[in-house]
Parts: structure tokens; C-alpha cells; sequence
């Protein structure tokens, strides 16, 4: 989390509803905050119907995530 609080570019983190991250922290609200809350630029945005391979479960989620990330003011 140190580190993860030094980066200073904007940060777009891509959950999968179905993966890892739901599956180990969905019962832990606060360490998942905790951990989201460490960079101080972040969105989160959770892709649906995916697991641990989200960009083979929804390409087309991914890729509207990104160029609407890449594509902000």
C-alpha cells in the first residue's frame, strides 16, 4: 500500500465481478476500501459476467472501459 500511494498518474482498476479480488476481500469491505483508497487517483470499474481472464469473459466492456478512461479531460 506504500507504494501504491506514491503513484501519482491516474489509475484504472478493472474488477471482475466474479474474480479474485470480489471473492477474497467481498466479505472485508473495510481492508477492500483500504487497499482502493491507496492510490489517490483511482477508478474502479467492475466488469460483469468475468472472472480472473476479464479481458478473454467481456472484451467489449474492457474496451469501453479503457477508451473512456484514455479518453478523459
Amino acid at each position: 500500500k506504500a507504494t501504491w500511494r506514491k503513484i501519482e498518474a491516474p489509475v484504472l482498476m478493472l474488477i471482475a465481478d466474479q474474480g479474485y479480488v470480489h471473492g477474497r476481500f467481498g466479505n472485508n469491505p473495510v481492508e477492500y476500501r483500504s487497499r482502493i483508497e491507496s492510490f489517490s487517483n483511482v477508478q474502479v470499474i467492475t466488469i460483469t459476467d468475468s472472472g480472473h481472464n476479464v479481458q478473454h469473459d467481456q472484451p467489449q466492456q474492457i474496451a469501453s472501459a479503457l477508451e473512456k478512461f484514455l479518453a478523459r479531460d
